[in-house]
């Protein structure tokens, strides 16, 4: 089975922006601005995420294309007390390690 490299960004504690891939890399840093376009602080948070027990019954290994899932964790993922964590009633089956927290420099 292949583990999801997933990139949970928070803004003051609450999750912003979630970047995906299928593969061994991590996905780039996201870099958010306002709009004087001065660099908005992140903390960047990396997980993996083992297949759901649903995405081994659909086998292909897991969830659909790196945009796609951005958009589907972000459904499915919380950030409670500085860890990732499946909401509830999501994730059946599927493990979360929680890798690394990183501060973006602003």
């Amino acid at each position: 089975m292949i583990n999801h490299h997933v990139s949970v960004y928070t803004r003051a504690g609450v999750m912003a922006h979630v970047q995906s891939t299928n593969g061994d890399q991590w996905p780039p840093d996201v870099v958010e601005t306002h709009a004087a376009g001065a660099v908005v602080p992140l903390v960047r948070i990396d997980v993996e995420l083992e297949p759901t027990n649903a995405e081994v019954v659909a086998g292909a290994n897991g969830r659909p294309a790196p945009r796609r899932a951005a958009d589907l964790f972000a459904k499915e993922l919380e950030v409670v007390a500085g860890k990732v964590r499946y909401r509830p009633g999501k994730g059946s089956g599927g493990a979360i390690s929680n890798r690394a927290v990183a501060v973006l420099p602003a």
